[in-house]
């Protein structure tokens, strides 16, 4: 059953002392709806602290594997794994676990499916079947949801009399408790209580162990802005992690919520009713539990699609709105150019590496010549020579996320009449000639960069950045100032800055409130 809590046991075996003393190395990974041999070989040497850059086809990166778990004791966890491993009679399990024969003695693989026929492929001899919580264990589960640290209120024997009757429909589910608990906490009223159990989406054609219609229910109980906020979460394909800030600026772009304080509110709202839930205990990403991720795909169904295979490309509904592409290599960029024709796309959400091929060049200027209501674009620059001065026509874009190290100068002239630009993140990437003027990005709110070019001039041991006229005798942590300081000056109306790897010892000169007078957060 869905939602019975088998990612959350794996957990707890993960995390037991005893299997931590006996593995030299816990790997997890998710396998999802789409087992693709190479991206999980691939996931599984990085966990192992292996480079899989220089690799690009299945076997170099098996036998990479195979040399890896040479006479390791490992666990892995292979987590919701889904019938298509069932194709071809196993041979794509087969083929996966064969370079993991050459590990030590007491290694193990273990599998969460909701498939009788995928535990019975990786697993025939060792099958441990979760049933739903013993009754009343359940009960005071659901009551702890409900009620959450409320001891007493005046109407808790009618309540818990409501309460009952709706148990019966939860099937025993961990996750129904939780969310439809924490919906039944929003008002303790019983006639809040009523309205819940007399909901017509319980009369949903289900089987015994479909819990849809009450996530379902929970999602229809949301208030309108955090149905938007959760609906566009459909673009992920299952198990995407995310991070909490990514969203949050998608959401502001996109003019589902007021600001950034608005949308950190609506995360924590949709986190608090089970919507979303940590990648792992101390991890700072975020997934979409799988029967979640249906429930955002039955409500936001012909406005979201996420692309993972060329069949898909064909699949893609005309009216579009919000799309993804995460292929792992299985789609070339020439193949994304009837992307273009998708006149509606406010979001496009490219997870994809072309390393800067010409075909990877002409599809974005297609982007930025086409898509006029887009407003949210995130996309990976490695290698990439130039961006299109194209951008200009996206008047509406809001969003521009640059992914990877590219080695293109300034940003196209076009870039600075962009009226709508709220964000802009660069990561890893280097201005080479001059800085670029942002002064005509007149609605530009928040900028971050993880990365500053920096050159040394060995003749005299002084630090400067390729842009500057004249050589600067500071350390590089003041140089990384300077470029802060235009965009300081040239930006008055900065609400929202982040600066990495500052070592300087006091404030810099730049920060005074004269400057920016509006800044909300540093």
């Amino acid at each position: 059953m869905g939602g019975v809590g088998k990612t959350t046991m794996a957990q707890q075996i993960c995390n037991d002392a005893k299997v931590k003393k006996h593995f030299d190395h816990i790997i997890w990974t998710c396998v999802s709806d789409d087992f693709d041999t190479k991206r999980l070989t691939k996931e599984i040497i990085e966990r192992l602290g292996g480079n899989t850059s220089p690799y690009d086809n299945l076997d170099a990166l098996m036998r990479k594997l195979e040399d890896f778990v040479k006479s390791k004791r490992f666990l892995l966890v292979l987590d919701d794994m889904w019938d298509d491993v069932l194709e071809q009679d196993g041979a794509g399990w087969k083929r996966f676990c064969e370079p993991l024969k050459n590990c030590a003695h007491g290694s193990r693989i273990l599998v969460t499916t909701r498939s009788p026929e995928v535990a019975n492929l990786v697993g025939p001899m060792y099958h441990y079947e979760l049933k739903g919580l013993q009754d009343a264990i359940f009960w005071d589960f659901f009551k702890l949801c409900a009620f959450g640290s409320v001891s007493s209120c005046n109407n808790r024997e009618s309540l818990e009399c409501i309460g009952k009757n709706i148990l019966i429909k939860l099937k025993g589910s961990p996750l129904a408790a939780k969310t439809i608990g924490r919906l039944l906490r929003m008002e303790l009223s019983t006639s809040h209580w009523e309205n819940i159990l007399q909901s017509e989406l319980w009369r949903l054609e289900q089987t015994d162990t479909d819990i849809l219609p009450a996530l379902r229910l929970s999602y229809m109980y949301l208030p309108q802005k955090l149905n938007r906020c959760f609906s566009i979460c459909a673009m992920y394909p299952k198990d995407h992690k995310f991070e909490k800030d990514c969203l949050a600026d998608i959401w502001v772009a996109q003019g589902y919520v007021a600001d950034p304080q608005d949308a950190s509110l609506c995360f924590d709202a949709l986190a608090n009713r089970s919507f979303f839930q940590k990648a792992s205990p101390y991890s700072h990403m975020y997934v979409i539990h799988d029967l979640m991720h249906d429930t955002a795909q039955l409500v936001s169904k012909d406005e979201c699609f996420t692309i993972k295979h060329v069949s898909d490309i064909d699949k893609v509904p005309s009216n579009v709105r919000h799309l993804s592409i995460f292929a792992n290599g299985n789609v070339k960029c020439a193949e994304l150019k009837g992307i273009c024709d998708k006149k509606k796309l406010r979001s496009l959400v490219c997870d994809e590496s072309y390393s800067g091929t010409g075909d990877f060049a002409v599809l974005i200027d297609c982007w930025f010549k086409e898509l006029l209501k887009i407003r949210v674009l995130r996309f990976k620059v490695c290698k990439l020579k130039r961006l299109p001065e194209s951008m200009g026509n996206s008047k509406h874009l809001r969003y521009l996320c640059l992914l990877g190290s590219s080695k293109f100068g300034t940003l196209p002239s076009s870039f600075c009449r962009l009226h709508h630009l709220k964000i802009m993140i660069r990561v890893n990437s280097k201005f080479q000639i001059s800085p670029p003027d942002f002064s005509g990005a007149i609605s530009l709110q928040k900028i971050k960069s993880h990365s500053f070019s920096l050159s040394k001039d060995h003749s005299s041991g002084k630090l400067f950045m390729s842009w500057l006229s004249s050589k600067a005798s500071v350390g590089s942590q003041e140089m990384m100032v300077n470029q802060m300081e235009i965009l300081a000056i040239h930006h008055w109306n900065l609400q929202h800055l982040e600066v990495d790897h500052y070592e300087g010892r006091s404030w810099p000169s730049w920060f005074r409130p004269n400057l920016l007078p509006r800044l909300c957060s540093l």
